[in-house]
């Protein structure tokens, strides 16, 4: 089910006995919990007919028993089962077989389930694999995958935002606050909401509004810094890693990133030296036609050899820094040295 039918279904009163929400969009999937458990539970006995079980930790017998459990003063009862091993294939070290086996039992049990009792089954991003208990949620309720918004919606979701508190939004400013935030809508609200704050004298907010107070995702933290050693700029590059270790970010995250802003700037220098247009390049890499002209102005400062060649070295360094044979921080600074300088690899 498109996800954006379970909130069609929750105002039409249209209720599933099972449902299994997934996916990456997390703040989308817990409004539609939340909507749920509302529209489904007498708010003065919450406490007694709706339970939360951690799916990671509790048998099947222990979700039989739960959902056998009759409501109080109502006539519904609600489970939720968080992250269930049957569906996330993370068994915690238990036997596989038995987990296999359960996971089926709680397939085949659901098919009969009291009708006073609802379950909702809850993952955290992605289900591990199409089991057992997945066919059979399939088959009698309802799975609604909730995968990260696109550009376009989210656009569409932050002017719906805005025009409730009357205000309008420039197209400049909204291309660069969904480039500078991302599509993860609760990072998009808590920014919004932070914008909002900053522009409350104004009725519309600007480009200039959305650069003095967004915070950029890592991917565009990494932009910069990548943008800085195009310009051999050593020291601002050095600045820019070091923000980003403060805020927290692993060596782990930033190396992937670089290495992967390397390759996008190579694959946008390529194909736009054979003539490809902006908006064709970024239907081709799936990425934001905002960054494609950034990509491909960045890839001026750079020869398609010395980006092979970096790309590599990103690649050697996530290896060592992984086998211990360099500690994270040296490697990076070594790493931006070298590409600066755009001498013979360090590794």
């Amino acid at each position: 089910m498109n996800y954006m039918n379970i909130f069609k279904d929750i105002e039409a009163k249209r209720f599933k006995s099972i449902y299994l929400f997934y996916g990456e969009e997390e703040y989308v999937k817990q409004q539609a919990l939340n909507q749920l458990v509302d529209a489904l539970i007498d708010p003065q006995f919450r406490d007694l007919n709706y339970q939360v079980m951690d799916g990671s930790e509790v048998g099947v017998d222990e979700i039989i028993n739960a959902c056998e459990t009759l409501p109080f003063m109502s006539d519904r009862r609600l489970i939720v089962v968080k992250d269930s091993v049957f569906l996330t294939n993370r068994r915690n070290g238990s036997d596989n077989q038995n987990s296999v086996e359960d996971g089926k039992r709680l397939g085949e049990y659901i098919k009969d389930i009291p009708p006073t009792t609802y379950v909702i089954f809850y993952v955290r991003n992605g289900i591990g694999s199409k089991s057992g208990l997945y066919k059979s949620i399939n088959k009698i309720g309802s799975v609604v995958e909730f995968s990260r918004l696109e550009d376009i919606d989210v656009k569409r979701w932050v002017v719906r935002e805005i025009g409730i508190h009357s205000k309008t939004i420039t197209k400049p400013a909204i291309e660069q606050f969904v480039y500078l935030v991302g599509t993860n809508l609760e990072d998009v609200e808590n920014e919004l909401s932070k914008l909002m704050a900053f522009v409350h004298d104004c009725d519309v907010i600007t480009e200039e509004h959305v650069q003095k107070i967004a915070t950029p995702t890592l991917e565009h933290s990494i932009f910069q810094l990548v943008e800085a050693i195009g310009n051999r700029d050593v020291d601002t590059a050095l600045i820019l890693l070091d923000e980003m270790l403060d805020k927290g970010e692993a060596f782990y995250s930033i190396i992937p990133m670089i290495g992967r802003q390397i390759r996008l700037i190579l694959l946008c220098k390529s194909y736009s030296e054979k003539g490809y247009l902006r908006n064709q390049i970024a239907s081709t890499l799936k990425i934001h036609p905002y960054g494609v002209g950034k990509y491909i102005s960045q890839g001026q400062n750079f020869t398609k050899e010395e980006l092979e060649a970096a790309f590599l070295d990103c690649l050697k360094l996530d290896y060592s820094i992984k086998q211990g044979k360099i500690d994270g921080r040296l490697g990076l600074e070594m790493l931006i040295l070298s590409m600066c300088e755009m001498q013979k690899s360090f590794l």
